[in-house]
């Protein structure tokens, strides 16, 4: 897991006045946890499937005010200092890809949390983001292998998205969560 703190501060006052605005203290984790289906929990830990390697620094936050006055969206790479914003509630979202994106090679990870902002305070918030879309690999059995010289496979999502997949594949299609 990853983490990114914007701490610049050991105090978490930063202005004696009344300028109704507060700081933003954020820390980041990814949480990269498959839970895998029933019939998967089965298998042998080797055929079970990792997500696609990314890092906290590879997310997106957007900041947004619960009265729609304030938005900001920035690279979790790119937030060196705390964020000054106005007075009051908040959702802070973490994500990297969409949902409806599918194929390989195409995770979506995603998370919130809210928060208030009190005048002239540090806030300290964080957010875990965790895998939003589901993974398929397909793993044909040795004997299936030796019947069938030859064999395709199509998913169909319910977004109606085809993805071909071939014999020789061993990497898993992320798809959104849904019948497929």
């Amino acid at each position: 897991v990853a983490a990114l703190a914007g701490l610049s501060a050991c105090s978490d006052t930063f202005s004696p006045t009344a300028d109704g605005e507060g700081k933003l203290l954020v820390s980041v984790d990814l949480n990269k946890a498959v839970v895998a289906s029933p019939a998967n929990k089965q298998s042998a830990p080797e055929s079970r499937a990792d997500a696609q390697a990314i890092t906290a620094s590879d997310l997106t936050l957007k900041i947004s005010s619960e009265t729609g006055s304030f938005s900001r969206e920035l690279a979790v790479a790119d937030f060196t200092e705390p964020v000054t914003v106005p007075v009051g509630s908040y959702s802070l979202e973490a994500f990297y890809g969409s949902v409806d994106e599918e194929g390989f090679e195409k995770p979506c990870y995603k998370g919130t949390s809210t928060f208030s902002v009190q005048e002239n305070q540090a806030t300290p918030v964080s957010v875990t983001a965790s895998l939003a879309n589901c993974m398929v690999r397909v793993e044909m059995s040795e004997m299936f292998r030796t019947y069938f010289a030859s064999y395709s496979v199509t998913l169909r999502s319910e977004l109606g998205n085809e993805i071909a997949y071939p014999a020789d594949e061993t990497r898993s299609v992320y798809l959104k969560p849904g019948q497929i």
